[in-house]
């Protein structure tokens, strides 16, 4: 496995080996020569009780993302702007660019890694798992706050992925057809 360099992932969108895009139609970003922005498009609120038997269950409030100011040690849920289809070839892992991390405003709390396949079905939007330390204000649809890293494999995987990643986020009814 070797790290992807700009100019591979842009050989490889152009080669359909995977697909990067937005569904607003801005434009693709970089912070450098391998990392690739993700930026927020939609943001929930997680509350009340959990019931691991039914984790789809989970209630998830939207909130404006423009206004919204997190509060400490609440778990809130977001949508990025990027939509994904990796090839088999591909895997990619998501971080939080560190001046945030070190502010305590995390994207993940669980897996950061994401499987080759991941929407074969349909380009796929990456949930986030957002974190704030401190009560944090301030986030743009624009803000650079999340990137990822893509790695090509140096075998491919023999068979093409077709879970339907999408359907795993709690509020894909009322999200259905932004794809």
């Amino acid at each position: 496995m070797r790290l992807a360099s700009r100019s591979e992932i842009d050989k490889a969108l152009n080669d359909g080996e995977i697909v990067i895009r937005t569904r607003d139609g801005s434009a693709l970003e970089y912070l450098d020569e391998y990392r690739v922005v993700l930026r927020l498009e939609r943001l929930y609120s997680v509350q009340g009780e959990v019931d691991l038997t039914r984790p789809e269950d989970l209630c998830a409030n939207p909130l404006d993302l423009t206004s919204a100011t997190l509060a400490p040690n609440t778990l809130y849920l977001a949508t990025t702007r990027e939509v994904f289809t990796l090839g088999t070839n591909f895997v990619a892992t998501i971080h939080t660019r560190s001046k945030f991390a070190r502010a305590g405003f995390e994207c993940l709390i669980s897996s950061n890694f994401v499987v080759p396949g991941f929407g074969s079905r349909e380009p796929t939007p990456l949930v986030l798992e957002l974190l704030a330390r401190l009560r944090t204000r301030g986030l743009s649809p624009d803000g650079h706050y999340f990137f990822v890293l893509l790695y090509r494999l140096d075998q491919a995987g023999e068979t093409l992925n077709q879970k339907d990643y999408w359907d795993r986020f709690p509020l894909r009814s009322e999200l259905d057809g932004l794809n």
